[in-house]
């Protein structure tokens, strides 16, 4: 029979972990692990909230960059058809040229030289209302039409009495629209425009919430397409309006539309989601002036 193993004296005094200390142990890991995780919710519902607040102003900058370009080519006095707190419904150049000759009547004629343009640009049956020229006033006078231009010919701009030396690329165009009261002088600024309402109104692409739309009208005042440049918005997004020569705005539309010299966006640009841990979205408040060209005062 073998006698038993004795285990080192060392070894025979070693002990296990207690009970006590397991649970001390547990308490202080789970204590650290909350504090973690709390440390990790926090940040996480920070950096979410930074996002929202950067979607929102995003949001703001988007209509504004989109809309200023068109809102500052509009001609001051006679540019704005129509204004409220949140539609304006303006007479947008979008091409420029020189007049060559001019029918004055009843039905007028007016042919024109126009600088060389992109083919998107050129392409004046996509949203064309009519053309204007300018009057001694320092105004446009805007002409409605309903047949497309035409291609004319080159003779019409380079002989007598228009006598003009063009720009490479240039097209010459002939147009057909409503009275032509007064003869115009040849070389005299002319413009072709379509007509666009910019307002708020709900959104498409977010139920429920705002948006700012562009839309584009026929003569009629019949909507041919839309386009949702922003969203979402607060409904309390509106316009505002620089009369005269008005340092600030006006909340009020003026009596006479030839009295608006520039419009005011406010913009209340909002996150599309929730950040986490809030119980509304984030929000952004923008505000920009954009002044009409060709000011009289």
């Amino acid at each position: 029979m073998k006698s038993p193993r004795l285990l080192p004296a060392s070894l025979a005094r070693r002990r296990g972990f207690t009970i006590a200390e397991l649970l001390v142990t547990m308490v202080i890991t789970a204590v650290l692990g909350m504090a973690l995780v709390r440390t990790m919710v926090s940040s996480n519902r920070y950096i979410n909230r930074l996002e929202n607040g950067r979607e929102a102003r995003g949001t703001a900058r988007a209509a504004v960059n989109m809309a200023a370009l068109e809102l500052r080519m509009v001609s001051a006095s006679t540019g704005v058809e129509a204004a409220s707190a949140t539609s304006l419904t303006l007479r947008v150049p979008f091409r420029l040229g020189l007049e060559c000759s001019a029918t004055v009547g009843a039905s007028g004629v007016l042919v024109a030289a126009f600088l060389p343009a992109d083919t998107s640009i050129a392409a004046v049956s996509m949203g064309y209302n009519g053309f204007g020229y300018l009057q001694s006033t320092g105004a446009y006078a805007f002409v409605s039409s309903v047949a497309v231009p035409t291609i004319g010919a080159i003779s019409a701009c380079t002989g007598a009495p228009a006598s003009m030396t063009l720009a490479p690329g240039s097209v010459v165009l002939t147009m057909i629209g409503a009275a032509i009261p007064v003869a115009i002088d040849p070389a005299t600024p002319v413009v072709i425009w379509r007509r666009v309402r910019y307002e708020f109104a709900p959104s498409m692409l977010l139920p429920g919430r705002t948006a700012l739309w562009r839309r584009q009208l026929d003569n009629a005042g019949t909507i041919t397409s839309s386009e949702e440049l922003a969203a979402p918005l607060l409904p309390t997004s509106r316009f505002g309006f620089f009369i005269n020569n008005q340092r600030t705005s006006s909340d009020t539309v003026p009596t006479a539309l030839a009295n608006l010299r520039g419009i005011e966006l406010r913009l209340v640009g909002e996150s599309a989601r929730t950040a986490r841990g809030t119980t509304r979205a984030e929000q952004a408040s923008l505000v920009s002036a954009i002044f009409f060209l060709n000011r009289p005062d």
